[in-house]
C-alpha cells in the first residue's frame, strides 16, 4: 500500500492519507506538478527568484524534473510566491483535480489541508531536501526578502517513485 511507512519514509505525503497514485495515472491531464522556486540553484542562470528554468542546465534537479514532466501530460509550475499558486488555483478552479508539490513540513502544514479542503484538490507532497524553512519567520524572509540560508533540493528519487507511477 501507498501510504506504507516504506512510502512516507521516502518523504511522500498523500493527502488524503488513502489516495492511490493509479488513480492519478488515470487522470495526468487534470494533475499541476508544483516546483517551489527555492529548489533551483542559488546561482541558477535563469535567476533563482523567478518562474523560469534553463532547459538542460545541470545546476540543480528542476531542469531534470522539468524535463520529465514535458515528456508526460502533467502540466507544472514553478512558484515564487504561495499567494500566486493559491490565485492560480483559485482562478483554474476544476482544471485541475490533483496536485502534486515539492514542499517543506512547514508549506505542507500551511496549505495541504487547506488545498484539500477548500479548493477540491488531491494529491501528494513531496518533502523536500537540504535547507528548508522551519519557522513561518523563515519562510517569509526566503519569500518576501528573497533571503534563504542555504540550498533547498529536490528529492529525485522520491520524485522518481511518484512519476514512474504517473507515467
Amino acid at each position: 500500500m501507498e501510504t506504507s511507512t516504506a512510502f512516507r519514509s521516502l518523504g511522500i505525503v498523500s493527502i488524503p492519507v488513502d489516495l492511490s497514485l493509479y488513480e492519478l495515472r488515470k487522470k495526468r491531464e487534470k494533475i499541476l506538478f508544483v516546483i517551489p522556486y527555492c529548489a533551483k540553484s542559488i546561482d541558477c542562470p535563469a535567476g533563482r527568484v523567478s518562474n523560469k528554468c534553463v532547459k538542460g542546465c545541470s545546476k540543480c534537479g528542476v531542469s531534470k524534473l522539468i524535463s520529465k514532466l514535458e515528456k508526460s501530460d502533467i502540466d507544472y509550475r514553478i512558484v515564487v510566491k504561495d499567494i500566486t499558486l493559491l490565485n492560480f488555483l483559485k482562478k483554474n478552479k476544476g482544471k485541475y483535480h490533483y496536485i502534486i508539490g515539492n514542499a517543506c513540513d512547514l508549506l505542507l502544514r500551511k496549505y495541504g489541508k487547506y488545498a484539500h479542503e477548500k479548493l477540491g484538490l488531491s494529491g501528494y507532497v513531496i518533502k523536500l531536501l537540504g535547507e528548508t524553512c522551519k519557522t513561518d519567520e523563515e519562510f517569509d524572509l526566503a519569500e518576501i526578502k528573497e533571503h534563504k540560508r542555504g540550498q533547498t533540493l529536490i528529492n529525485e528519487r522520491a520524485v522518481d517513485v511518484v512519476l514512474n507511477a504517473l507515467i
